[in-house]
């Protein structure tokens, strides 16, 4: 693992300002197979490949990347494909088998510390007295919910009692890019932000979801339940009532339920195709195509682009200040958008000496996050 994170970070250029070797040293320390830890920052390796098959002047290519890490690992199969890497273990069964054998040596070691808290469970199946209720409530920090988040993460994901800390649950799950008292810029009757959708099963939090509301829809952060209650389904049944809220609430804009990456070959995200109709990604043209009519050929071929031959793709255009400062200050004033006492207003449509104050920070965030990005937030 070190060699190759030494490897990457010091020979793709830029890519060292995307992964800190450190971080990912300490994140992966529980790690069994490369191949879990590889699949963390595969995506950017992906993307630094794309860029550096396209430029011609670079003193580093793919194909010596990939000669490079078949040298390094040499329990791994790794092949270059339409510019995307592949990797496959060479004997699965073998590092199965040592993987396993670490985990039980593991587990009798720490038998006694992390021992998974139980929750009481009176009952698993809803009878006809049984009340389900969904709450939107602040993504805040609860002891109830953080109790939630240390018996799921433990029995789930088998974490330790040591690794599940109120801070951490806290930075994952409570914090937000948001602002805390989150302003509703369309009056459809709901607010943009970051939210838990709480479920309770006759009182009893039995489920949290981390959602949140953008100017296109919702976004399904993270799912958390009671395993007590696995039997019942509740992340289907939370994805389902995201998707009723969203015809209720929604509109011609306001109308996506974004659930995230699907993987084909993983049990625990291939589900998400299960709700129709849903759209892939192209990873080419960065176009949305049906999930259904291009399914079969994903699950034959491995890597696939979705959009036909001959469509471009979406290009986000560049933001120059030192060339077109004029251009870019006139795009902030007509479509940076401003909540008022008066209503909503554009940049433009307030006192100069508020424009002045505030330019700075829009023509960095222009910068940072792109005119698309800025042109659907409405600041407050």
């Amino acid at each position: 693992r070190e060699t190759v994170v030494q490897f990457i970070t010091e020979n793709c250029i830029g890519l060292r300002e995307l992964i800190k070797p450190e971080e990912i040293g300490l994140k992966e320390q529980k790690r069994k197979q490369f191949g879990d830890f590889f699949s963390n920052i595969i995506f950017l390796v992906n993307a630094k490949l794309k860029k550096i098959s396209q430029d011609k002047t670079t003193r580093f290519s793919p194909e010596n990347l990939i000669v490079a890490l078949n040298n390094s690992l040499p329990n791994y199969s790794i092949t270059l494909q339409n510019q995307f890497i592949q990797l496959k273990s060479k004997d699965s069964d073998s590092v199965e088998k040592n993987s396993k054998r670490e985990d039980e040596q593991e587990e009798h070691k720490t038998k006694t510390q992390n021992k998974t808290p139980k929750r009481e469970c009176p009952q698993t199946t809803p009878t006809a007295t049984t009340t389900i209720t969904t709450t939107l409530t602040p993504s805040t920090y609860t002891k109830e919910k953080f109790n939630l988040f240390k018996v799921y993460q433990m029995s789930v994901h088998k974490d330790s009692a040591s690794e599940v800390t109120k801070e951490g649950f806290k930075d994952f799950l409570c914090e937000t890019p948001f602002t805390n008292n989150p302003i509703s810029c369309s009056n459809e009757g709901y607010q943009y932000g970051t939210f838990h959708m709480e479920y309770r099963l006759d009182g009893r939090l039995v489920g949290v979801e981390v959602l949140d509301i953008l100017p296109s829809g919702a976004s399904s952060v993270y799912f958390i339940y009671d395993p007590a209650y696995e039997k019942l389904g509740l992340g289907r049944y939370s994805a389902l009532k995201q998707i009723e809220w969203l015809k209720e609430k929604g509109n011609e804009t306001f109308r996506y339920y974004y659930m995230g990456y699907w993987i084909g070959t993983c049990a625990k995200m291939r589900y998400k195709g299960e709700y129709e109709p849903s759209e892939l990604l192209c990873p080419e043209t960065y176009r949305w195509y049906g999930l259904k009519e291009n399914i079969a050929r994903i699950d034959q071929n491995g890597y696939q682009r979705l959009a036909p031959e001959g469509v471009d793709p979406i290009e986000e255009m560049d933001v120059d200040l030192k060339k077109d400062m004029q251009k870019w200050v006139k795009f902030i004033q007509e479509h940076v958008k401003i909540s008022a006492k008066q209503g909503e207003l554009t940049l433009g449509q307030i006192m100069p000496q508020f424009q002045k104050k505030y330019m700075p920070m829009f023509l960095q965030t222009l910068t940072y996050m792109g005119y698309d990005f800025l042109s659907t937030i409405c600041f407050k």
